[in-house]
């Protein structure tokens, strides 16, 4: 599709983009932390109220359930049970725990020659053999210790018997909101994927505005949200490119607000974040939303998700 895009779209863009310049801060992720193939172990206490550790690698998994493979235990695991749940996400080495036992038993043996030393020249005080076995035992214990690997388990926290999402219209708008200043979407990551499923999960909920949608011919992406406390407002927020590099300044930053503009269900008005309080023309309609600016400049925006 031809995209044609106004001169004073863009120099409006422009200028949100150079300054939002607010640090982003990232709450949580939307998206499951638990894949197919991943490895992930639980905790179910046995009989007298113990923990018993079962590991398995993800078969399927969902926000209130997996199947697990490979484990002795029951494969299917229901988050309403009294247990804990770990994904693994690597290994980590142990070269600090290493490097500290060595330090101890390097000085330990270091103070034994000392104290031998003060014993047959007691005029003659040196702390140099216990500094010198602790540095000596210190690189021996962490070259030793990076080379011992354990699993590093992640937990993950479950919500009412299931793997808790954000709730989609809390962005903290219903005190931060404002179009004459930088705004952001706080609530989780801006990227496709995180506002993807979180939409999927609110599926039933959703107006025709709210999803995630591309400029015509770029892969430039924004999420439009409800905002809360704001009667029929919806807000753009900047997406995280997918590919490329991210930038922190600009990345969740809300780009514009859309509200109805007529008795008719596709006339839209929409106002610039951080410009002048005057609002332009838009129509929604077959997955298409069109913005239009004085002397006939139209930008227009593509539904991705759903």
């Amino acid at each position: 599709m031809n995209r044609v895009s106004s001169l004073g779209f863009s120099s409006c863009l422009a200028t949100v983009i150079a300054f939002s310049a607010v640090p982003f801060c990232v709450l949580r992720a939307q998206q499951l932390p638990i894949t197919s193939g991943s490895t992930v172990r639980v905790s179910r206490p046995d009989s007298v109220g113990q923990p018993f550790w079962s590991t398995g690698r993800v078969v399927y998994a969902s926000r209130d359930r997996l199947l697990m493979a490979e484990t002795e235990d029951n494969p299917l695991v229901r988050y309403n049970e009294a247990l804990r749940l770990q994904v693994r996400r690597g290994e980590r080495a142990m070269t600090g725990v290493g490097g500290g036992i060595g330090f101890l038993v390097g000085a330990i043996v270091g103070a034994s020659a000392l104290t031998e030393t003060n014993r047959e020249d007691p005029d003659k005080v040196s702390f140099e053999p216990t500094i010198v076995g602790g540095a000596v035992g210190a690189l021996v214990g962490a070259l030793i210790g990076s080379r011992v690997r354990i699993p590093r388990w992640e937990e993950v926290p479950l919500d009412e018997g299931q793997i808790a999402i954000a709730p989609l219209d809390e962005s903290g708008a219903q005190t931060e909101f404002s179009l004459s200043r930088t705004v952001r979407w706080t609530q989780f990551d801006p990227t496709a994927a995180d506002f993807q499923a979180s939409f999927e999960a609110h599926a039933g909920n959703l107006h025709p505005t709210e999803g995630i949608w591309v400029r015509t011919g770029t892969q430039f992406g924004i999420a439009i949200v409800r905002v809360v406390g704001r009667e029929d407002t919806y807000a753009a927020y900047r997406l995280r490119p997918d590919v490329g590099r991210s930038h922190p300044s600009t990345d969740g930053v809300m780009l514009f607000a859309l509200t109805p503009g007529g008795e008719n269900e596709t006339d839209w008005r929409f106002q610039i974040a951080q410009q002048s309080p005057r609002r332009y023309n838009a129509t929604l309609e077959y997955g298409l939303l069109r913005l239009e600016y004085p002397g006939g400049g139209i930008d227009e925006w593509e539904r991705w998700f759903p």
